[in-house]
């Protein structure tokens, strides 16, 4: 089910009930809202519920903004231990981490990010991009660093926000509470037979620093997704002696196996325009079939599972990494894909079809990560955040959970998750200052039927969406989609080319509405043409 049918299903029960009035921006009822997190997501949080009137306090368990974004590695380490009371590693960015979305597709709507950067940001670049933007909008005086919380509960209506800091446990209390944690916090780890006994590495790809720690030795990586890639490259460019990767040939719902696939950074060698470049309105959603007929034509197999097709199919997976690294070193022999493992012995690994692998130094699991949010414990039952159902991918259906709200937990392969993000913290500031109907048990009820016909196949429901379709309904809502988009008339005949050909930013969201940029239509239509002009 996309969220565009979803909506579409929504307006027919009349959940979605709108104030359209979009020319009342003020907010009659301001909330005091907490904001769990500082990196992308609750940078984007702040700065929309604080612009709309509400009081807010930001809440970050590290001494600097930035969350995952922050390079973590004092000490030079080629990997960070585990914490020994979660499991969860410190930060989770290595060095050579690059973004796999353009400078100008993952930038915020009203900041553009400074010429000088990458096309391609570095891990630096971006965490300095969020610095640029906390300075900005005057967002740092409102976050309290250091500062772990460690429970919510709820007092008559109000949320009770339990912290940890310096001076020990402290205590605030909020009508509304926003978590933008994300998802990439807590790793998911295999249980393997015989693990205990290994004498080498075992490690989860978010506790990796630094390449060189693959230098010279015999590496098995488990997992054939974004992060399994990545792992693949970063051990062959660290100088791995050989490289040996479980590509998971999981079922799909069909009862056909998963494709493995890759797409390149720069798909196309005689241009300097990364892939996502290419996603304009004309071809993304009006011309579906050429951009898809474009991405296929891009892509390159890792594994295909049951047949020689060329199609990607919903289901596989799609990775974002160096290719031709890839591919020479699969055709090389560098690079070895290998069965599932079985079992380990003390320096070798049994494979499920009883191949061995034998001296291997290092065991990279990436296996991706689980939904968990530990201080929700006392409200929300641990397997319930695993299955994490929200409405608009946002709101928690629990009647428990009311005046509570996620941003950040959504994704797409076609989207930098942070311009999703932003637009979801709109929303809420727009829902939260009574732009919507409340709304009644009843229509919860009907919700959570919805949801339980439309979650097979999707796991966990509420984390995948369709991303244009998506920021263009949440627009919808706050008042905020372009003019010829929206329905209202654009006499500007170069921007009107700009918003159909040129890139899909999110800076189209800036042009009109609650919080405006000036410089918006000025700025869409000169990225335009420099993706027009390199055409």
């Amino acid at each position: 089910c996309s969220i565009v049918n979803l909506f579409s299903v929504l307006e027919d029960i009349n959940l979605l009930k709108m104030n359209t009035d979009h020319d009342q921006w003020a907010l009659g009822n301001p909330k005091k809202v907490a904001v769990i997190g500082a990196g992308p997501s609750g940078l984007t949080a702040l700065k929309a519920l604080k612009e709309i009137g509400h009081t807010v306090v930001g809440y970050e368990s590290q001494s600097s903004l930035g969350g995952l974004w922050n390079y973590e590695d004092e000490a030079n380490r080629f990997y960070m231990p585990v914490s020994s009371s979660n499991n969860v590693p410190v930060g989770g960015c290595y060095q050579s981490l690059k973004m796999n979305t353009s400078k100008n597709m993952s930038e915020f709507s009203d900041f553009p990010v400074p010429e000088s950067y990458s096309t391609c940001m570095t891990h630096w670049e971006y965490s300095q991009y969020l610095q640029l933007y906390a300075k900005e909008f005057e967002l740092v005086k409102y976050i309290k660093f250091n500062c772990e919380v460690i429970k919510l509960t709820r007092t008559k209506g109000k949320f009770d926000l339990h912290y940890r800091n310096e001076e020990g446990n402290q205590l605030d209390h909020f009508d509304l509470v926003l978590i933008a944690t994300g998802t990439f916090r807590f790793p998911c780890w295999p249980n393997f037979k015989g693990e205990e006994n290994f004498s080498g590495i075992v490690i989860h790809s978010s506790q990796v620093r630094r390449d060189k720690l693959f230098e010279n030795k015999r590496v098995l990586i488990v997992g054939g997704s974004v992060s399994g890639a990545e792992m693949v490259t970063n051990a062959s460019n660290g100088g791995a002696k050989n490289i040996y990767w479980v590509v998971n040939n999981t079922e799909r719902e069909s009862g056909r196996k998963r494709n493995h696939w890759i797409l390149d950074r720069w798909p196309d060698s005689n241009s300097s325009m990364m892939w996502d470049c290419n996603m304009t309105r004309e071809t993304f959603q009006l011309k579906p079939s050429m951009f898809f007929g474009k991405f296929c034509s891009w892509i390159k197999s890792i594994h295909r599972a049951d047949d020689q097709s060329t199609i990607v199919y919903p289901g596989d997976q799609v990775a974002i990494s160096d290719a031709s690294l890839i591919e020479n070193g699969l055709m090389s022999g560098k690079i070895r894909k290998v069965a599932n493992v079985k079992e380990f012995d003390k320096s070798s690994i049994c494979l499920l079809d009883d191949i061995t692998l034998n001296n291997i130094d290092i065991v990279i699991y990436a296996t991706g990560f689980v939904q968990r949010f530990p201080f929700l414990d006392d409200l929300w039952d641990k397997q319930a955040q695993r299955e994490i159902h929200l409405y608009c991918h946002m709101l928690p259906v629990e009647n428990q959970l009311q005046g509570l709200a996620f941003v950040g937990m959504s994704f797409s392969f076609f989207c930098s998750l942070f311009r999703i993000s932003e637009m979801q913290s709109r929303w809420l500031a727009s829902f939260w200052a009574s732009r919507l109907k409340p709304f009644s048990n009843e229509e919860l009820e009907a919700f959570q039927m919805i949801i339980d016909e439309h979650k097979k196949g999707i796991s966990p429901y509420g984390l995948l969406v369709e991303p244009y379709k998506y920021t263009d309904e949440l627009a919808k809502d706050i008042g905020c989609l372009p003019p010829g988009i929206s329905g209202t008339a654009c006499e500007d005949e170069s921007l009107n080319i700009a918003l159909l050909r040129g890139p899909l930013i999110s800076a189209q969201y800036r042009i009109n509405g609650p919080n405006a940029w000036s410089g918006a239509k000025e700025y869409i239509k000169m990225k335009a043409q420099e993706i027009i002009g390199s055409n």
